[in-house]
Formats: C-alpha cells, structure tokens, sequence
C-alpha cells in the first residue's frame, strides 16, 4: 500500500500479507490503518478458502476530516 501526495509523489509505503481491498484510518488520534485483505476476490475462490482478515498499520500521518 503506498501514501500519494497531490503531484503523484510517493512519500509512505507500508506493508501487508496480502491482497488490499479497503483500508481506513481510525483509533482515538486517527493513527491506525485498516486494511482489509484476502488472497482473492472471487466470490466462489473466498467461499473455499476464507482467508479474509483486517490488518492494522500504525502511520505517522494521522485522518483529516470526517471518513
């Protein structure tokens, strides 16, 4: 997963054990990054191998605004 600026720069990388489908910053300073993984999409493909999970990133940039 990577953090972009306005211009396309890259200034964070942070990483997962697998495939990213949704993240959201959150926790008491908006520090905590969500990110929902799974090794597939396919709905037939998960429904045999559920390995779906939420895996938590701490960052140094907290949320701005409301989600």
């Amino acid at each position: 997963m990577l953090r972009v600026r306005e211009g396309g720069m890259i200034t964070n990388h942070a990483q997962v054990s697998t495939r990213p489908y949704a993240c959201m910053l959150g926790g008491p300073d908006r520090r905590i990054l969500y990110v929902c993984t799974a090794e597939t999409h396919d709905p037939d493909q998960a429904t045999a191998n559920p390995n779906g999970r939420i895996e938590v990133v701490n960052v140094v940039v907290p949320g701005a605004g409301l989600p």
